[in-house]
Parts: C-alpha cells; structure tokens; sequence
C-alpha cells in the first residue's frame, strides 16, 4: 500500500507543497498569494477525485484479497478433513493389525494333545548371528537325546532366516502384546532361555520397542510363565556392565528367586548384580554354551609361501577405526609377513540383511589395498564345523566379536582380541573370557584403539594358556 502511495500525485504534491508555501511568503504580495492559493484549491479538488479513484481500486484489490483467502480457507479445510480421513483409516488399519498380533499364529501348528513335555528355547536366534546361532546349535545337540519332549524356538521377525536345517522342531515369533505372552506361557510346560548377554534393563519402559526387545520378552514371558506355574530355566546368560531401572531390577529378583534353574557365563556379570543388590545365592556360573559343542581336532597345514589374516568385524563400528585396522594390517603384511602371497580373509558373523557382507564391501571401496595382497569375503556360514575350519586356515585372526574370540582360544587359532568395549554387552563377557586364557596381552580396548597399539599387538602375538573346560553339560540338561 505505500508503494502505491508514494507513486500517486497526492504524494507528489505533499512533498513540495512545503517548499512553494515559503516561496510564496518571500517572492509574492497579497494579490498574488491569493491568486496561488485558488490555483491550489483547484488542483486539490483534481487530488481529491483522484484520491477517491486510488481509494476505490484500494477497496476493490482488498476484496479479491479477502475472497482469495477466503477461498484458501476452504481449500484448506478440505484438505485438513481429507488428511482426518485418511489418519483414521490408517488407525483402523493399525488396530486391525494389533488384533492380529495378538496371538501368535504358529502356536495354532502345534499339537496340544500330544503327551510330550513342551519346551520353548528363547534367544537371540533368527537374526541371525552366529554367536547366538551356535549356542542353539549347543542346547539342540543336548536336548534332542531326550525322547519325551517337543521343542520349539521363539525366533525374530526375519522371512529370510533358513529353518530347513532343523529338523523337526517348531517355530513362533517373538512375543509382541500381554495376550500373545500369556499363550505362549499356557502352552509350553517350560521355557529355556539359552545364552546371549539378554540381562539389560536398557530398553525397559521404553514405548517405542516395549514387548519386542529380547530384554523385555526375558522379564515378560517369565512374569506370565511364574503367574501359570511353568518352569523357567535361564541358562547360560551375561549382563550389560551397569543397570539404573530399578522397577526392572524388582522383576528380575522374582524372576530369578521362581526359575527353576539360573546360570550365568561370566563372573563379571555376577559381579555386576550382586552391585545392584540382587540375591544370587542359587545362581551357577558355567562355561560358554558353545563349549558344548566338541572341539574340532582337525588339524589343518598351511599352504606354503602363503600367509593368511582373517577378520571378524563388528559391523556398526566407525568406518574410520576399520579402515584405520585395514590400513594397520596392510602396513604389518608388507613390511612384516615373508610369505610371498598375502591374503586378507574377512568372515561375517552378523547376516541380518547382510549388514557384515555389506559393511566389508564398503570398507574395501573406500581404501585402496596394496595389490601384493588379495582380499576376498566369505558368505555367511552357522556351521560350527566349517567356521573352525575357516579360522584354522588363516595364520592368524582379527577377533572383534565375543564368539569369535573365544572360538579362537578354544580351538588354538592365533588372535588379536578387540575388545568392543563401548558397548555394554562387552565388558563383562570379554574381560571374563581374556582373563580365563590370560590373553590380555594380545587385546586392545576399542576405546583405546589409535592403531599403534593395534600394529603392536599384532607384531608381538604370544603364546596363551588353555583353558580346561569345568561345566559338566549334560548333568545341567539332565536337571532341565
């Protein structure tokens, strides 16, 4: 509006009308002053018409202005209303979901009239990971020597995960809702958790994963499974490093004061409860339950002239610190290694869309490897038998994950253990594992890592201790 003001006559005239009524009080007499003023009288009544003409138009573009918003309006409400629509058949979408997951359908497959003892083996299982893999791998080898029972195991929500291998052996999916826990718990007679550092109170009370954190199913299901009086055994199981939810601890307590048999595979995470004033008077601390599974004795002869690295990566660690360790190894190869051929050997762990597979591919297409060595990647393999073969078949190891060290230390294979402490999964297990061999000496902290001391340790590996296996497996699998 001030532009169209400004470039009117009306302003125009304003703006010099000061300067010509001084001029009029210096330059002309009375006569001609009048004379001045009715010519300016004049030409305010042609200002004035025209004024009126700019008021007009003002009001016109006001109006269209007015009508235009107006028009916006109902152009918004129509949206907002379509957007209400649409937000409420996606909530009925969502609920008709809900009512679906609130039972979980392969529990409709199982046989109820048979006479045998149901058995729900519940773990990190299905993602998969092979740590966790080969712990089932170890309970499975036990319990299918017993005739009287059906097994089933709770797997993630992975439509890619190979159960052909099994046998005969059920599977459901992880519990989501109070109904779908409470079936599960009328159903099976006793519910084995088997293995994995599942003891965490991190993801307690947290909305957004609620029932389908393995954290919560451990206190959940054994709520519902104490409620109907079914046997809950924990077996072989680790803690995070440190706990804060005290409503959580509360749970674990009646969980652990009801199982029928609790177990733990490092003394760190005894340790770490006992801190937080839970009662461990009935717990055991066993072995790794891939200790279970028979030592390959297999011994495999290295090619000569041939030297071979093998690296078990953690997949979401920082792309800078495993390049940095590519570039370490290199360095150690070319300048440290006689052999003539040089080969890097990187093997997954971790399948769940290919997150290893695909972390070392992208780790190779951003650095450039001397062309004396060769670097391939291994498909992803669960077989205990073929990874020990694997491991055997490289002159040393780069260990970054827990099973992968101690499939090392158990099976003799050269390592440099990271230690991957930032997370607290790690410490307790890692600590308490290095300690058993005492191969501290060939380990670095993660935290710690500035590759020097990566380059040292795998220059200066030396020879650890064995360790004497002290858990009698089958008298625990008798008892559960």
């Amino acid at each position: 509006m001030k532009n169209i003001v400004k470039k009117s006559k009306i302003y125009k005239f304003f703006h010099n009308l000061n300067y010509q009524i001084q001029a009029i009080d210096k330059k002309i007499d009375n006569f001609e002053r009048n004379n001045f003023i009715e010519n300016i009288s004049i030409q305010l009544n042609e200002l004035k018409k025209e004024n009126e003409e700019l008021k007009r138009q003002l009001y016109n573009i006001t109006t269209n202005l007015d009508s235009a918003n107006n028009h916006n309006v109902m152009m918004n409400n129509n949206i907002y209303d379509r957007i209400s629509e649409v937000k409420l058949l996606n909530n009925i979408v969502i609920d008709r979901t809900r009512q679906l997951e609130c039972f979980n359908s392969e529990l409709l497959l199982l046989n109820k009239n048979n006479n045998l003892k149901k058995v729900l083996i519940v773990g990190f299982y299905g993602a998969p990971n092979l740590g966790d893999e080969l712990m089932l791998e170890a309970i499975l080898k036990k319990l299918t020597n017993f005739n009287n029972i059906e097994i089933t195991i709770m797997i993630a929500d992975n439509p890619n995960y190979d159960i052909s291998k099994y046998g005969n052996v059920n599977f459901i999916h992880y519990a989501k809702t109070n109904m779908d826990f409470h079936a599960i718990a009328q159903y099976f007679d006793e519910i084995i958790f088997g293995g994995g550092a599942i003891i965490d109170d991190r993801e307690w009370e947290n909305s957004s994963v609620d029932n389908t954190s393995l954290y919560n199913i451990l206190i959940k299901l054994s709520m519902c499974a104490i409620n109907l009086k079914k046997e809950i055994v924990l077996l072989g199981l680790s803690t995070t490093d440190k706990f804060s939810n005290k409503d959580y601890l509360n749970n674990l307590q009646i969980v652990f004061n009801n199982a029928k048999y609790v177990s733990l595979r490092d003394t760190n995470s005894l340790n770490t409860l006992l801190d937080n004033n839970i009662n461990c008077d009935d717990i055991q601390v066993i072995d790794d339950l891939v200790y279970a599974l028979p030592n390959e004795n297999t011994q495999i002869k290295h090619e000569q002239d041939k030297f071979s690295i093998g690296m078990v990566l953690v997949s979401y660690t920082d792309l800078k610190i495993l390049k940095d360790m590519m570039k370490q190894i290199e360095d150690y190869m070319i300048n440290d290694v006689i052999e003539e051929n040089k080969e890097i050997v990187l093997i997954p762990f971790y399948d769940y869309q290919a997150a290893d597979v695909n972390k070392y591919r992208e780790i190779l297409d951003s650095i450039e490897i001397n062309d004396k060595i060769s670097v391939k990647i291994l498909p992803y393999c669960n077989n205990y038998e073929k990874i020990v073969k694997e491991f055997k078949s490289c002159n040393l190891l780069v260990a970054m994950r827990y099973h992968a060290s101690l499939i090392a230390l158990k099976e003799n294979v050269p390592a440099v253990h990271v230690i991957y402490d930032i997370h607290g999964h790690y410490k307790n297990k890692m600590n308490y594992l290095l300690d058993k061999y005492d191969a501290k000496v060939n380990s670095i902290s993660l935290s710690k890592y500035d590759g020097t001391n990566f380059l040292n340790v795998l220059k200066n590996l030396q020879e650890i201790n064995e360790y004497e296996i002290s858990t009698n497996f089958d008298e625990i699998f008798q008892v559960i």
